[in-house]
């Protein structure tokens, strides 16, 4: 039995080389770097130096999202509806609260926890 490795990425490739490798291989200079000419060529050859980053979701969406995606919520939410179905409102608008409660507090939670993950560091 072979195992294949994954060809290493152009960034693994050159983390294995020499700066000196590196600037041969780039074919620019490791004192004065490229000239604002080769610089402009390669950037319309191979484009703007960055990667795109997918937009957040909404927050209203993710606290819709987390009453469909989470089994134990659509069955308190089942259980409010039968509830409110024989006429026990009460209890149904007591169950509708409490699901309202953990939704808001585990967006609460996600979001402060998405917050301090985007904070720098000191």
């Amino acid at each position: 039995m072979t195992t294949q490795t994954a060809p290493p990425t152009p960034s693994a490739a050159f983390a294995r080389r020499t700066l000196e490798e590196t600037a041969v291989q780039l074919e620019t200079s490791t004192v004065s770097g490229l000239t604002t000419l080769e610089a402009n060529n390669r950037r319309a050859r191979y484009g703007l130096n960055e990667f795109e980053v997918e937009d957040d979701e909404p927050i209203y969406l993710k606290f819709f999202k987390s009453f469909y995606e989470n089994p134990l919520i659509l069955l308190l939410l089942a259980s409010a509806i039968v509830s409110l179905a024989m006429g026990q409102r009460d209890d149904a608008i007591s169950i509708t609260l409490a699901i309202l409660i953990v939704v808001t507090a585990a967006i609460g939670v996600g979001f402060g926890s998405d917050l301090k993950e985007n904070l720098p560091t000191v």
